[in-house]
């Protein structure tokens, strides 16, 4: 229905051909009957652009779609938006113009059923205020009333919401060790929410690397795994509610495999830190991980032979070097089952005779070691206290003086 139009007018009319006369009464002759139009433009507006996280910096496109859904054409439209403090105005469509922060279109007409769509270009506020949750921006259509109030005001009104979500990352840093077999790695994770918003339940997530346990001892309180825990054994941390703007650290130790396996030149280890998400997805997912890897100093000595014999009443015990670097001396100890921390050092320090270019054969007698069953490792001692365990051996005593000696694989 055309503007302007609110009511509806009905004439009829009766008239002969006045072959018997004129009419006496011709006023009669015709009525009218005006019918009230129940019609009425209907607008409503549509804001949407197309992003439910945003980042500070970002350039977000708005698009603003206006109809008249009603049964009258609407006149005197006019289309603005409010621009929030986070946002920076760029441009419009169609002439639209800021005005304080105010966008705001030229008046136009607007026909029933018919269909408009401007685009708006702001940026987002770089830095935001710390605590800034969302960007609200609101969009509002009305008419000039010509033709009526519009009968839903409610959809005149449209609201675009954006979240800004934690930002969560986290740096591991071995401190640059360099560890022989046995020793240990201390891991410090420092991690931080560099985000506007808080994060929730946030968990920090270590695998105990290959070649390693974990070591509780070394490690800071709140692990979920137990002292000794192997590789591959998962380890949860709990951060819980982690406030915007905070940081903190934490550390992870775990212990090298010893003896070590061969060919193992590095402890490689990754760490993650996460949130539920309720507040959004991490917009840099990249630094929630971390990895560090930390060098396997070369062993001291090249171990040629390790070997233990019945002699009489005791347990003869040679090995063998191909080359000592920086050894201060050996130890033999002597267990009863596979446990090295059960077993006692029977031996003390016995003194290193080679060199790194020379190799020597070494021999030590126990003389203490009644008949049953025993293991023996043989333990290099480095210039730096450090030390490399090696072994067990296994010699056993069976009545009627017969022995059975097991002999571990040494790699050479």
């Amino acid at each position: 229905m055309p503007s302007g139009v609110d009511q509806i007018t009905n004439t009829a009319t009766i008239a002969d051909d006045e072959s018997s006369g004129p009419d006496p009464t011709p006023p009669n002759n015709s009525d009218n009957e005006l019918t009230p139009l129940n019609a009425a433009p209907d607008l409503t507006i549509v804001k949407d652009d197309g992003e439910d996280v945003v980042l500070a910096g970002d350039t977000l496109t708005y698009t603003l779609v206006i109809a008249n859904v009603g049964d009258q054409d609407a006149t005197g439209v006019v289309v603005t938006d409010a621009l929030p403090l986070e946002l920076s105005f760029i441009s419009a469509s169609d002439g639209g113009a800021l005005t304080g922060s105010v966008v705001s279109w030229p008046a136009f007409d607007l026909d029933a059923g018919e269909t408009v769509t401007y685009t708006l270009v702001a940026t987002v506020a770089d830095p935001l205020p710390l605590g800034t949750q969302t960007i609200v921006n609101d969009a509002f259509v009305t008419d000039d009333g010509n033709n009526g109030p519009d009968p839903t005001p409610p959809n005149n009104t449209s609201s675009d919401t954006d979240r800004l979500p934690p930002d969560l990352q986290i740096f591991k840093d071995d401190g640059g060790v360099s560890v022989r077999p046995g020793g240990n790695i201390t891991y410090t994770l420092s991690y931080s929410n560099v985000g506007l918003i808080d994060a929730l339940n946030a968990v920090i997530t270590e695998t105990v690397p290959f070649n390693t346990s974990f070591s509780a001892s070394g490690s800071a309180r709140g692990w979920s795994c137990a002292d000794g825990a192997p590789a591959g054994t998962i380890c949860v941390f709990t951060v819980g509610f982690f406030a915007a703007g905070d940081a903190s650290d934490t550390t992870f130790t775990v212990r090298v495999d010893n003896p070590l396996a061969p060919g193992v030149t590095g402890i490689t280890n990754t760490v993650l830190i996460v949130d539920n998400g309720s507040h959004g997805d991490d917009p840099t997912p990249p630094n929630n991980r971390s990895v560090a890897t930390s060098p396997i100093v070369p062993t001291a000595i090249t171990l040629l032979r390790f070997d233990a014999t019945k002699v009489g009443d005791a347990v003869q015990l040679d090995w063998a070097t191909g080359s000592e670097l920086t050894t201060a001396g050996f130890r033999i100890y002597r267990g009863s089952n596979e446990s090295f921390k059960a077993a006692d050092d029977i031996s003390g320090l016995i003194a290193a005779q080679g060199n790194p270019l020379n190799g020597v054969s070494y021999r030590w007698v126990d003389e203490g070691a009644a008949r049953g069953t025993y293991r023996y490792w043989l333990v290099e001692v480095a210039l730096d206290g450090t030390r490399t365990t090696y072994g067990p051996i296994s010699i056993t005593a069976i009545p009627q003086q017969f022995f059975t000696v097991y002999l571990p694989l040494i790699h050479r």
